[in-house]
């Protein structure tokens, strides 16, 4: 039997997709051109640091966003992006 395809997409995605929003935002305001590679950087730190956590911290990332944000900025500050500006 073939592999189906899935009926959602990876919740995860839109996380990351928030954030690179933030980010693009972030980098507009300092009327800067967003730093590519280091932006793709935090996105997979974000995505290491969330699957490193327990499913349902996971969950509460995703429902809560003081906790979004508080991912956001600790991936911010361990893909190095914090020490650039």
């Amino acid at each position: 039997m073939p592999d189906a395809l899935p009926t959602h997409s990876d919740p995860f995605h839109a996380l990351k997709d928030e954030f690179r929003h933030h980010l693009e935002t972030f980098y507009a305001g300092l009327k800067l051109a967003p730093p590519y590679e280091s932006v793709e950087k935090a996105v997979r730190t974000l995505t290491t640091l969330v699957h490193a956590l327990p499913k349902e911290a996971q969950v509460r990332i995703l429902s809560d966003p003081t906790q979004r944000w508080q991912m956001f900025q600790r991936a911010f500050d361990a893909s190095g992006l914090a020490k650039k500006h």
